[in-house]
């Protein structure tokens, strides 16, 4: 979708008519380029949250250009502190140490597609088994409910990692086209920004940087620069999966 396009205005009316909030996850075109776009719809139709994903996993990284390090923060909204991660972001530190810092109440990290445990027909990433694992560790350190819904199996974790609402990827989308899972939000506390005793606080970061081995050297490498992937250039006929580093 182009923001304000006629497909992204189509979206937000729907989202004002239905007074909700709505989180949403969609390819965005920008320009010359793509991005994998995260945004936080208010039930007026205002952006509380838009972000790119920091860094495109995978063959992600032949299509989508990096997002920035700016749009890893969380917002107060009426119902709580919420943020949003994509996908594989929730494997790496780089993109969860910064959002876990600031105390939030409640967490939605949406997968494109997943499979359910057990079912060979999906790689190890694509299945319940990894991602289930991913998001109940972030909920952990959190100490918030996690909402991940996908095309597929979806599911809910609890700030103690469990499971607690789940929807199989061979359910009927006709009979059970949404999961549902319910939280009270009154008792959450918005004015608590970050936490200095927790895991992920300054002291923490301080640690993890004094703990890093004298022998490795700061050198940059490839992985984390900013990269820009240009439409016009895929267009072209120059991209050819089989030769790229995806690191």
């Amino acid at each position: 979708m182009v923001v304000d396009g006629p497909e992204w205005n189509r979206l937000i009316g729907a989202i004002k008519e239905a007074e909700m909030y709505t989180g949403i996850t969609f390819s965005q075109r920008l320009g010359d380029n793509l991005f994998m776009a995260q945004a936080l719809i208010s039930p007026i139709g205002d952006e509380l949250i838009f972000r790119h994903k920091l860094r495109p996993s995978g063959d992600e990284r032949d299509i989508f250009s990096d997002g920035t390090i700016d749009q890893l923060k969380v917002v107060t909204s009426a119902q709580g502190r919420v943020r949003m991660l994509e996908c594989g972001e929730h494997q790496y530190p780089s993109m969860t140490f910064p959002m876990l810092a600031q105390a939030e109440n409640f967490h939605l990290g949406p997968f494109p597609y997943m499979g359910d445990a057990g079912d060979d027909n999906y790689l190890w990433w694509e299945g319940a088994e990894a991602n289930t694992g991913t998001m109940g560790h972030y909920s952990n350190l959190a100490g918030v409910y996690s909402f991940t819904p996908a095309v597929g199996y979806a599911f809910v974790s609890s700030p103690l990692s469990q499971v607690v609402a789940s929807i199989s990827a061979k359910a009927s989308f006709e009979d059970h086209p949404m999961l549902y899972y319910t939280i009270d939000t009154s008792g959450f506390n918005t004015s608590k920004t970050y936490d200095p005793d927790s895991q992920v606080s300054w002291a923490v970061l301080q640690q993890i940087d004094n703990a890093f081995p004298k022998y490795i050297p700061h050198e940059e490498g490839d992985l984390v620069p900013h990269r820009s992937v240009s439409i016009q250039w895929m267009l072209s006929g120059a991209l050819n999966s089989s030769t790229v580093d995806y690191n």
